[in-house]
């Protein structure tokens, strides 16, 4: 069994402004047991597939080929950085607006892997995001704010398949394809 996510990819050079952006954050006591993700690992999550048998994927992998090649590309707008969820939130997520392409690419991919994934019960909305750090100590939102934070609309071209490891000192991603929208 391998732990599988469909991931959209960061530009090196945002991940970069956002290493920039962050670094004062991360000596800042409010976040002093913050675990920050590390910026090879930023990516926004289209669609987590959880626990996937090995000689499943190579099926998966094709019908993934098959799929993106009909999906056209599309934009993403930055909204900002927050904490989240609500009043105690235990993470730092880079969020973007709610995007139509965006849920429809996450119903679609659902529907089209629904063979090879587990069906979480509690579907929740998906936001696009990056999940920046999570916290061990929740942070009372209403008293804390990020500064502002500009980014450059983000055209997405194409979805990564990564394995996720869970080792002691955070998690390992391994890119295993990408895969190119229609041109």
């Amino acid at each position: 069994m391998k732990r599988l996510f469909l991931a959209l990819p960061l530009p090196a050079e945002e991940i970069e402004r956002l290493d920039s952006y962050l670094t004062p954050y991360r000596s800042d006591p409010n976040f002093k047991d913050a675990k920050w993700a590390q910026l090879q690992n930023l990516h926004i999550t289209t669609l987590f597939l959880g626990e996937v048998q090995g000689m499943m994927i190579p099926e998966m992998r094709q019908i993934l080929r098959g799929f993106f090649a009909h999906i056209p590309p599309f934009e993403l707008q930055f909204e900002g950085i927050f904490l989240f969820p609500g009043k105690l939130p235990k993470m730092v997520w880079a969020r973007f607006y709610k995007n139509y392409s965006f849920t429809e690419l996450n119903a679609e991919l659902r529907k089209f892997l629904s063979p090879y994934i587990q069906e979480d019960e509690d579907e929740k909305e998906s936001i696009p995001h990056l999940t920046l750090a999570r916290l061990k100590t929740p942070i009372d939102s209403r008293r804390f704010a990020f500064k502002a934070y500009k980014m450059s609309p983000l055209q997405i071209k194409e979805c990564h398949l990564y394995e996720s490891d869970l080792t002691p000192e955070g998690p390992v991603y391994t890119l295993i394809e990408n895969f190119p929208y229609a041109v």
